[in-house]
């Protein structure tokens, strides 16, 4: 499901998500063309087996009505940042930050999923932004995140787990003083791998989420280098997650299966918690 079947004039859950639309709406889209391609990405995503883990910690934490810095890697597939978008959703709403270089929303297609997945272009350092197209700076940043709306974002520098994150995600959470969501992807580049243009189907994502909460977090934050050390923290803790992930492929999951009477379906997703080594419903 996009996020355009429940937002209704720029609502959600009495959330106000007009900070978000000024840039995710920014171009006019075709609603027929909307549709069609949100139906397409949805089943793409949906023809895939997703197994979402989520530790106790963050379950507790995301019930809280509240926006998050949520960050995403291994970021090396077109669909990753979609795909952890549509686990997100039972959190609310959410936005997905984009680069402007890479998402002209003057292309039709482009502007469709801006308003589907409520996409807000940003700006990478050293890359052109488009003629004619807002982005959001740090402090529309921070208005949306205090709009209790998730902020969504890979901070890599660059697709796959190895490359220097930047440290505008540390910024952004030590100044909106919110918690923060950490999520290790798998599997992604098995399904649309960068320069594919349409995903294949059948295939396992693995989405490992933990949290930060802010207390935990502002013990990184500080000395002279505190921008520094908040960012080299998030990358070591992601590439922990990512392993993580990539164990979750090649799980065996019949142990589970025999303590819940539950399957892990071969599409679709199946949503387990886990806590002190034990993964339970």
């Amino acid at each position: 499901m996009s996020t355009e079947t429940y937002h209704q004039n720029g609502h959600q859950n009495g959330i106000d998500l007009s900070n978000v639309y000024k840039f995710s709406r920014q171009v006019p889209a075709n609603p027929i063309l909307t549709t069609a391609v949100s139906a397409v990405v949805d089943k793409a995503v949906c023809l895939n087996r997703r197994v979402v883990v989520i530790e106790q910690g963050a379950q507790e934490l995301l019930t809280e009505d509240s926006g998050y810095v949520t960050l995403f890697a291994d970021h090396e597939s077109h669909m990753d940042g979609v795909t952890v978008a549509e686990s997100f959703q039972p959190y609310g709403p959410y936005a997905l930050l984009v680069a402007a270089d890479s998402w002209d929303l003057h292309n039709p297609i482009n502007s469709a999923l801006a308003h589907s997945y409520n996409m807000v272009p940003v700006e990478r350092k050293g890359k052109q932004v488009p003629e004619n197209m807002t982005i959001a700076r740090p402090d529309d940043l921070l208005n949306i995140l205090n709009d209790r709306i998730n902020v969504i974002f890979s901070p890599a520098g660059g697709r796959g787990i190895g490359f220097q994150f930047q440290k505008g995600a540390a910024y952004l959470a030590a100044e909106a003083e919110k918690s923060v969501i950490t999520v290790g992807l798998a599997g992604g580049k098995d399904v649309m791998p960068k320069g594919s243009k349409f995903p294949s189907l059948g295939r396992t994502i693995s989405i490992y989420i933990d949290a930060i909460s802010y207390p935990d977090l502002i013990t990184h934050y500080r000395g002279k280098f505190k921008i520094t050390s908040l960012t080299d923290f998030f990358q070591d803790r992601m590439k922990n997650l990512h392993q993580r992930a990539q164990e979750l492929i090649h799980h065996d999951w019949s142990d589970w299966a025999k303590k819940t009477g539950r399957l892990i379906p071969h599409f679709g997703y199946e949503r387990v918690t886990h806590s002190k080594g034990q993964i339970y419903p």
